[in-house]
């Protein structure tokens, strides 16, 4: 009888300690399931947020191809034509200085924009700006308009310069970091930012400004590639390739 008493004992102990093991594990698993949600609304909350502060600050966007156009006053199309009537233009290509080995991930956009605008009659000024960690401008260099000038000049002439031009296409080095592949248009302000998530993204937001300004582009394109192929001796692409090499020896010396 003792024996059998004791034997229930044991059972009963192990048994309250297999359940008190269950309650544990059943507790950590709910606990690690409120978590999770938590941390899904506050993800959620941030998007909602981050959509709304965008939505807040540009009245109008317009999506294609994956990129959106987010576009200040006025509607896309007409902000792009309003940025982009002029006849002459400042491109600005913003590089950091841990990009600098991969400048010529930037030269097919370099070659598209100064091949279209010269081809329309718009003079254009090519600026790479080198940024800090912060985003801070330390230098920049520049073909002054001048496919065979490459001059590197230091943060406050640089932005003294880029100032005295009225309209701007700004275009950030392609960060996969970013949520989507975005365009923002300030059309009162006469400028544009590109910021891409990859090479791939960017090229399709510089062929998507050029078509909104200029229906004929695929026309054009094949205009200015005829050209190319009956001009001996003259290799726009070739020309703005060496530019960037001779930027980036230059930098590299000057550091």
């Amino acid at each position: 009888m003792a024996k059998a008493l004791a034997t229930a004992q044991v059972q009963s102990v192990r048994e309250i300690t297999k359940k008190a093991d269950i309650k544990k594990t059943n507790k950590k698993a709910t606990i690690f399931v409120l978590v999770l949600l938590i941390s899904l609304m506050v993800l959620y909350i941030s998007y909602l947020g981050y959509n709304y502060y965008i939505n807040s600050r540009f009245e109008y966007s317009e999506s294609e191809a994956g990129i959106t156009f987010y576009s200040k006053d006025f509607v896309v199309k007409d902000s792009l034509n309003k940025i982009l009537d002029t006849s002459e233009i400042l491109i600005v290509f913003n590089i950091k200085e841990k990009d600098l080995n991969y400048t010529e991930n930037i030269t097919e956009s370099i070659v598209l924009f100064n091949s279209i605008f010269a081809s329309k009659n718009v003079s254009t000024v090519t600026v790479i700006g080198v940024l800090n960690n912060r985003g801070n401008l330390l230098s920049c260099t520049t073909n002054r308009g001048d496919y065979y000038t490459n001059e590197t000049i230091d943060d406050v002439n640089c932005n003294a310069m880029m100032d005295s031009y009225n309209s701007k296409i700004v275009v950030d080095f392609p960060n996969p970091s970013l949520k989507s592949s975005s365009v923002y248009l300030y059309p009162e302000e006469s400028y544009l930012n590109i910021k891409s998530r990859n090479i791939e993204d960017l090229m399709i937001s510089n062929y998507l400004i050029l078509k909104f300004r200029y229906p004929d582009l695929e026309k054009t394109l094949q205009d200015i590639e005829e050209i190319k192929n009956n001009l001996e001796g003259v290799n726009l692409i070739n020309d703005v390739n060496q530019a960037l090499i001779d930027t980036n020896t230059e930098i590299d010396t000057n550091n």
